[in-house]
């Protein structure tokens, strides 16, 4: 009963408004390939010339789409992430057409199915105690719901894709030197989840460090009796990452792209100071607030003030009341503080937990180690593992206690576990889901889809970023004459060519409001543009959220003499 309770809770907390909030770009990332619009590059990222194809946001995200016939097949959406979800996408859309619900429903039946393989997989290895109260923990922990219910680049799969392979493991090794099926499964999961995303890549590296020195400890006679599994694993494991392996050896100038953020970090120190705020507010539920701040929609430390655009602080000082917030808002890290302390000062844990403790350590070797992986999505595959790690060491503590009152107060600090969950994904309902989202990820962009449906079907249209054209293009109903400018591009002599666009406009330009300020310099440099042409700056619509707050701007642009009101 519990097991059900607990998988219900995640289903209900993950359905509820579904269509809420507004989409965001890394979700929609995936809805132009699985709607045919693709494109293979064949030049790198850093090559492509703004006035390039890649300018148009329904091909950008699909760098290798191999031609088979009269068809284009995408394997990767980007040079990091595969195209297992684009293939679910499509047949999704083909059978009940494209929504935020189509988009979102697969991500939480994977992150159901990831629930039941979890409590399968830790009811073989541990005590039915700690399997329960380790679902408990991860169903109802506020980030795992937002990161499987959006995911993220895609979170739900790494997930699926870290839990299913190791439950195949233990499967395969329950008789005298292994089932080879359950090997094989294992290694094609593997394999998949390299395609599915390259940062898989360090959870990989993770179990690898952890089995060399749990072999080196234990002996090497377990692994040894099953060579003939491990030669099946590693055979399926090639087939399972060889859509990325094709990719590499026919693109590799995009593939080498992807590698420099994967290099050893050269200022490590500050990295790690990111990363371990990073992974604290994934940790105890707030990541999710990092999205939607109140100063720039995103988690930048920088907002506009009359005297221009500022940076507020170092990307830790920015958000110092939301750290200090989360200690009596979050929920595993104080607990995790907690029981750590009392692990190494008091016990010798049993050694099935001593596993679980090298295999976090690797894994927070592996992550730091790397200049990439700054964003929560890259830190949820902490998520499963700490959960068992919490209830496993709660157990042994409980176990430990001598006395009844002992394993009352243990039991205490279970139950706040789950409550502080709960108080979490309260908040997260209340401010997000209920609220139609928050800054550039509000149900705003709805209203803007049916806006470009309406006026931009037969005439063109610039969107002033990227991200904006991922998600029309995917919810549009009809086609649009859509084109995104990566701003990125735009410098030096592409000054020119945002002035000829502007002097000679399409309809309309749409442009984040200017509180965005990672997404509002396509709109400076096309006002700056309009002001040397003399062209005159008229706002079309401006589409808000609920509570007034601008979010996206329509303009045209009139040529003749410069109006400096209407300009600036």
């Amino acid at each position: 009963m519990i097991v059900v309770a607990c998988l219900g809770w995640y289903l209900g907390c993950s359905l509820y408004q579904l269509p809420l909030p507004g989409l965001e770009y890394d979700e929609a990332i995936f809805g132009p390939p699985a709607l045919g619009y693709t494109q293979d590059f064949l030049t790198g990222p850093a090559a492509v010339a703004v006035d390039s194809p890649a300018r148009f946001s329904p091909i950008a995200f699909t760098p290798f789409a191999p031609r088979f016939g009269s068809y284009q097949v995408p394997l990767m959406v980007t040079p990091y992430q595969g195209a297992l979800k684009v293939h679910l996408l499509a047949a999704v859309f083909s059978c009940w057409g494209v929504s935020p619900w189509t988009l979102r429903v697969p991500n939480v039946v994977i992150g159901g199915a990831t629930l039941v393989l979890f409590f399968a997989l830790l009811a073989r290895v541990w005590t039915p105690g700690v399997a329960v109260l380790a679902l408990a923990l991860l169903a109802t922990d506020p980030s795992y719901l937002f990161y499987t219910r959006h995911d993220f680049n895609p979170s739900a799969w790494l997930l699926l894709l870290v839990i299913a392979p190791l439950w195949c493991l233990v499967r395969g090794s329950d008789v005298a030197g292994g089932r080879s099926g359950w090997w094989a499964a294992a290694g094609l999961l593997f394999g998949l989840g390299v395609y599915n995303r390259l940062d898989y890549l360090w959870f990989l590296a993770a179990m690898a460090i952890t089995a060399l020195l749990w072999g080196w400890r234990q002996g090497w006679g377990w692994i040894s009796g099953r060579r003939r599994a491990l030669a099946w694993a590693m055979v399926f494991f090639l087939l399972g990452c060889s859509p990325y392996l094709f990719f590499v050896w026919q693109r590799p100038t995009i593939a080498r792209s992807v590698w420099s953020l994967a290099v050893p970090a050269q200022d490590l120190a500050a990295v790690l100071q990111v990363k371990g705020y990073v992974l604290w507010t994934v940790l105890n539920g707030t990541s999710l607030l990092d999205f939607f701040a109140a100063r720039s929609g995103v988690n930048l430390g920088k907002e506009v003030t009359p005297e221009g655009e500022v940076r507020v602080g170092s990307y830790v000082a920015a958000r110092q009341q939301l750290v200090l917030s989360s200690l009596y808002t979050g929920t595993l890290t104080p607990f995790v503080a907690v029981v750590v302390a009392v692990l190494l000062c008091r016990l010798r844990p049993p050694p099935l937990l001593q596993l679980l403790m090298l295999f976090l350590s690797a894994l927070v070797f592996s992550v730091g180690s790397v200049a990439g992986a700054l964003r929560g999505h890259h830190f949820v595959v902490f998520l499963p593992f700490v959960q068992v790690f919490v209830a496993a060491a709660l157990g042994v503590m409980g176990q430990h206690s001598r006395t009844r009152w002992g394993r009352m107060v243990w039991s205490v600090v279970a139950g706040a576990c789950l409550v502080t969950n709960l108080l979490v994904v309260f908040r997260y309902h209340t401010f997000l889901a209920a609220t139609g989202g928050r800054g550039v990820w509000s149900e705003a962009i709805y209203a803007l889809t049916e806006y470009l449906e309406a006026h931009c079907h037969t005439q063109r249209c610039l969107l002033g970023d990227w991200g904006l054209g991922t998600q029309v293009v995917t919810l549009a109903a009809r086609p649009l004459q859509v084109e995104e400018v990566f701003w990125p591009y735009i410098h030096g002599a592409s000054e020119a060519e945002a002035e000829t666009l502007v002097c000679t406009p399409p309809a309309f330009f749409v442009f984040y409001s200017d509180r965005y300020t990672n997404f509002s310099r396509p709109k400076q440099i096309f006002f700056a543009a309009a002001r040397r042409c003399g062209a005159t700056a008229l706002t079309e619509r401006v589409f808000v959220e609920r509570d007034g707050t601008p979010v996206i701007e329509v303009v045209s642009f009139r040529p003749g003499p410069a109006s400096g009101a209407a300009a600036e």
